[in-house]
């Protein structure tokens, strides 16, 4: 892993004047959903408040999907 750090002003960051319309929807887990709580400290819905949980069945535990609504419609990422 790596980490970017920004020595500039707020105003001068690359995300200034980025489109907005983008939000994190729902996202799809497979696995035992109290083993992840614990791992999460906190029930799930409280972890990720607003975005929607879809357990899945799958051959591993972990997460399979990620749901991310745009200004087009919703796209979904495995």
């Amino acid at each position: 892993p790596f980490f970017v750090q920004w020595h500039t002003s707020a105003a001068e960051h690359p995300s200034v004047g980025g489109k907005t319309g983008f939000r994190l929807e729902r996202l799809e887990i497979s696995g035992d959903q109290e083993h992840i709580e614990r791992w999460l400290g906190s029930a799930i819905g409280i972890a990720l408040g607003d975005v929607a949980v879809d357990w899945v069945d799958a051959d591993e535990p972990g997460l399979t999907a990620v749901h991310i609504s745009t200004p087009h419609g919703t796209i979904r990422l495995d």
